[in-house]
């Protein structure tokens, strides 16, 4: 998809929302330089080494109040405060309420976790 798809894609949310999503976006990038992102089939935003569902490594997934973080190995990384949630053989998430999260050690500590715990970004 388009980068201008993804640019609409969060221009179409409320301003808070749009923010969180842009402050993840580029949170996504700097720990996976040369990520592809794509709204997805579910009308989320995906990310990994190429536009297919099989090889996603995070999704944005946009809520009324806040912005769910997907981390597709989510299950394998160490959490110890315990910002993950679900319950998933693989994924996990966290809630992002505010821009202000994605500079949050811990939280930048899980996506660049994240950016590995899946085998299908290879570098």
């Amino acid at each position: 998809m388009a980068t201008t798809d993804v640019d609409a894609y969060i221009a179409a949310r409320e301003a808070p929302i749009a923010a969180i999503l842009e402050a993840a976006r580029h949170a996504i990038h700097e720990a996976l330089p040369g990520v592809v992102e794509w709204v997805n089939g579910w009308k989320m935003l995906a990310f990994g080494p190429q536009p297919k569902m099989n090889a996603v490594v995070f999704v944005l997934d946009p809520r009324a109040d806040r912005v769910n973080l997907e981390i597709a190995g989510g299950a394998q990384l160490d959490d110890p405060t315990h910002l993950l949630e679900g319950s998933g053989k693989s994924a996990r998430h966290l809630k992002l309420r505010d821009p202000a999260d994605l500079e949050r050690p811990e939280v930048r500590r899980l996506i660049r976790a994240g950016a590995t715990a899946r085998p299908s970004w290879s570098r």
